[in-house]
């Protein structure tokens, strides 16, 4: 039979447990350098925490600039009606400042408190 002699078998054993450690050392190493890398992507100032972030407030943000267009069209229409619709500029001349033509009577409705009147009285 062969046999080994103790030294080498004491020099094997020792070679495997350094193997083991340098690998266990390696994988150790690695995986705290792949944290830290992993922790430094997420939650730095440029990291994926702050880019959901932001992509939320971007949705926001366009949100508000289609209502904000919404009112202006609508704002600019309404420019365009007062500027060329005479009678929209008379009703409000004549409901905001009370304004009437040359020749006509106003007429002032009071109607009563009680709800179940329908008729109303003309002062």
């Amino acid at each position: 039979m062969n046999s080994i002699p103790p030294q080498q078998k004491k020099s094997d054993q020792l070679q495997t447990k350094i193997i083991y450690f340098i690998n266990r050392f390696k994988f150790t190493t690695g995986f705290l350098v792949f944290s830290i890398l992993a922790i430094f992507f997420v939650f730095y100032k440029y990291g994926l925490l702050q880019r959901f972030v932001l992509e939320q407030k971007k949705e926001v943000v366009e949100a508000e600039v289609v209502r904000a267009k919404f009112v202006e069209d609508s704002l600019r229409g309404y420019i365009k009606i007062l500027t060329y619709d005479t009678l929209e500029i008379e009703k409000i001349a004549r409901e905001q400042y009370g304004m009437i033509r040359q020749n006509e009577e106003v007429i002032y409705v009071k109607m009563t408190e009680d709800k179940s009147d329908t008729t109303s009285t003309v002062e």
